[in-house]
């Protein structure tokens, strides 16, 4: 490859990243942020509820998947076998 084929393919990399950092870097202030989308949304009490109660079904759904724990057998010196939690 060339000199001059390497600066332009250079030149073309540094143009796209530039259009790609221009993408990311939304300023917080910008009405397209999604904070300002999302601020307030919960503010009245109807929809504070509603939000309370997804996030208790939220959790509730996270403990289902954990594993359940299992019984076991603990051995002690002198008191012999106890079932333990």
């Amino acid at each position: 490859m060339t000199t001059v084929e390497m600066e332009k393919r250079l030149t073309a990399v540094e143009r796209e990243l530039a259009e790609l950092r221009s993408r990311v870097m939304i300023p917080a202030t910008s009405p397209n942020h999604w904070v300002e989308k999302m601020a307030g949304t919960f503010s009245s009490p109807n929809a504070r509820a509603a939000f309370d109660e997804a996030m208790r079904y939220g959790r509730k759904w996270r403990e289902s998947q954990r594993p359940k724990s299992r019984k076991r057998e603990i051995a002690i010196p002198g008191r012999g076998v106890m079932s333990g939690g």
